[in-house]
């Protein structure tokens, strides 16, 4: 029954992708509809749910957020987007931010890892290590 479920769920998903919101919550309660007149326990109904919601969030797009003195990333956001999404394995949603601060490089913010390549980034790990004992 669990392969059921998920295949059902899966297709529900598939269904609505280009549905708006409102849409997707009638689809939902459809399904949970159809699978109940076809005798599914309160259990299996519980992991169909779980399933669903775990399959909204891998469509989900993954932020990204790319820190750099200007703001953009010009040219390289196609290149960048597409290595970030292989080595991820996940869609993701680039944003692009300014911190004129920053001098040059960038900052790259990935879920809740962060990676400095900014020169100001460099320069704050030089003047720790100068200032260490």
């Amino acid at each position: 029954m669990k392969a059921i479920l998920r295949a059902t769920a899966q297709a529900l998903m598939e269904t609505c992708k280009d549905l708006p919101d409102d849409a997707v919550m009638e689809a939902c309660d459809a399904a949970l509809q159809i699978l109940e007149r076809s005798g599914v326990t309160a259990r299996e109904r519980s992991q169909f749910l779980d399933v669903v919601r775990w399959l909204v969030q891998e469509n989900e797009p993954f932020r990204v957020s790319m820190t750099t003195p200007t703001g953009s990333v010009g040219e390289h956001a196609r290149g960048l987007s597409h290595a970030l999404e292989t080595a991820l394995e996940r869609n993701i949603m680039l944003e692009e931010r300014a911190d004129p601060t920053l001098v040059g490089g960038a900052l790259l913010r990935v879920g809740d890892d962060a990676y400095d390549a900014s020169f100001l980034g460099a320069l704050r790990t030089l003047e720790r290590q100068l200032a260490a004992p």
